[in-house]
């Protein structure tokens, strides 16, 4: 298992500045929610929504940020950054 957390996502700026993305935790567990496709989604969007963080197994995060990427309004670096993040998580790139 993972521990995401909505405080850990962030983007390295042009002067190489690492910046914090803030999400208010309630949209973005509700998001998560609305497209979860098994009961271990629901579970996850639940803790995502009441503190900004949620255990979660390796596929899961994956899915968070393939439902991020597919189905928010975020703008391109937004989705980019969750991407990375849940890279990182996983031990990817």
């Amino acid at each position: 298992k993972v521990k995401f957390s909505l405080d850990g996502i962030g983007y390295t700026d042009l002067d190489g500045q690492r910046i914090r993305l803030f999400f208010d935790s309630k949209q973005f567990g509700n998001l998560i929610y609305f497209h979860a496709t098994t009961i271990e989604m629901e579970e996850v969007a639940r803790s995502l929504h009441a503190t900004g963080e949620a255990e979660c197994r390796q596929e899961d995060a994956e899915m968070v940020a393939t439902l991020v990427c597919e189905f928010s309004n975020y703008n391109r670096r937004t989705k980019e950054a969750v991407r990375e993040y849940v890279n990182k998580l996983i031990g990817g790139k």
